[in-house]
């Protein structure tokens, strides 16, 4: 039966949402176009037709394409302008242009090594930009307990992936910011993602309480309570969740989700039914639709799903691989399984989706410099995979690297300490070494 990869399906959750990222925004941008109005506003004069004037006027309305028109009029007169590069970063980050905004606020000098906000927003532009390190290490290096510094500096290492830092941000921010909701919704998020999933119940057990009408929270709590084995429960949130938000298709993904998690194809094929017919073009359904078909053996039927799936989104990685696994279950298609996953393989980001094709160059008796490329990949994404760290250490072994090889046996035996296997084999190795 063929299940999803460890990397997929998952129900997502967006660290800010709806109103209350409204109102943040907005905040944002008082916040930043007052510093601005005061740093410029001794240099104004009488002239009142300064571009930086008109600039300032056309920001504070919320007219970025005429405030960008007037400072790139400033940064011609004075290309070294710092104001001017700041307000051009924040204008080019809310036009979802992260690139442009990472260039102009790194041209503010001193007035982004001053301005924590500024700090804030550089870090926010890295993330989009793809650069999620360089993102944690510049807001890392912030120092400040302005509660709105700390709440925004947590988002930005929430989205940056580093959550055990967001929540120390996050923690520090609560009982001071504003927005206790936003600030306990996060906390509760970044619980979730680091494996607290009591701390998280907590939190969104009482926001629900305050709060009984959000999607959000009640979709969150779900997910905490599953991971938890609490299933009825979490079946209690996830269906309000629901109930509230109709026409949002991570509701219905996470109601399915959880009827795979307790192999209930039945149930789990009926939501399916009901959510495809409000959202047909919904790619995980179909991908949802075919895990639940492997799991009643209709395996044709599950192979058609994913490949309607893929149709539909043929950027979803978990899809390649789960589809991937369950032609390779037939040995006469382990040549198809690797030439689905060979097409496409520049453009995955994933450990499993390495590991297995790596596992597929084995069973197919390809040779080992290939397998040996694609684990240690894999290790690198993910040191904490015991299967990749295992067959690594098999191939090492096998070319005469026993160094090597007692290494990575060594870490899969800590990883996972019942599986024998590796156990047996470092005795072969200790052996080989003397």
């Amino acid at each position: 039966m063929a299940r999803a990869g460890p990397e997929g399906p998952v129900h997502g959750y967006s660290l800010l949402k709806g109103e209350q990222a409204g109102r943040l925004q907005s905040t944002r941008r008082r916040w930043r176009a007052g510093a601005l109005l005061l740093l410029w506003a001794g240099a104004l004069g009488s002239w009142q037709r300064d571009p930086r004037s008109l600039a300032l006027e056309a920001f504070e309305k919320g007219d970025y394409a005429a405030a960008r028109r007037h400072l790139e009029r400033v940064l011609r007169q004075d290309p070294k302008e710092e104001v001017a590069h700041a307000m051009l970063g924040e204008i080019a980050l809310a036009g979802q242009k992260p690139k442009v905004a990472v260039g102009h606020f790194r041209r503010a000098g001193k007035l982004l090594r001053e301005d924590v906000r500024l700090q804030v927003l550089l870090g926010q532009a890295l993330v989009g930009a793809g650069q999620p390190q360089e993102a944690r290490r510049a807001v890392l290096a912030i120092r400040s307990e302005d509660p709105q510094a700390l709440f925004q500096s947590g988002l930005v290492l929430a989205q940056a992936g580093d959550c055990a830092s967001a929540l120390e941000r996050l923690e520090r921010a609560r009982g001071r910011h504003p927005e206790k909701a936003a600030v306990e919704f996060n906390l509760a998020l970044c619980n979730h993602r680091t494996g607290r999933h009591r701390e998280a119940v907590e939190l969104l057990t009482g926001l629900a309480r305050e709060n009984a009408a959000d999607a959000g929270v009640q979709s969150l709590l779900g997910d905490s309570l599953a991971a938890l084995g609490k299933l009825e429960e979490a079946q209690v949130a996830l269906e309000r969740a629901l109930a509230l938000e109709q026409d949002d298709p991570r509701h219905h993904l996470a109601l399915v989700a959880l009827e795979i998690e307790r192999e209930n194809t039945e149930r789990g094929l009926e939501l399916v039914k009901r959510a495809l017919e409000r959202h047909p073009g919904e790619a995980e359904l179909y991908g949802q639709r075919a895990i639940l078909r492997s799991l009643g053996n209709q395996t044709r039927l599950a192979e058609a799903d994913y490949r309607r799936a893929l149709a539909l989104e043929p950027e979803k990685e978990w899809l390649y691989t789960s589809l991937a696994t369950l032609l390779a279950f037939e040995q006469d298609r382990l040549e198809e399984a690797r030439k689905l996953l060979e097409g496409h393989r520049s453009g995955f980001r994933g450990y499993y989706v390495v590991y297995l094709y790596s596992e597929l160059l084995r069973r197919l008796g390809e040779g080992t410099a290939a397998q040996r490329t694609m684990l240690e990949k894999s290790v690198q994404l993910n040191p904490k995979f015991a299967p990749a760290r295992l067959n690594l250490a098999r191939v090492y072994a096998a070319q005469g690297e026993l160094a090597r090889a007692r290494e990575h046996l060594e870490a899969t035996a800590a990883l996972d300490p019942g599986d024998r296997r590796p156990f047996y084999e470092l005795q072969q190795i200790y052996a080989r070494l003397g």
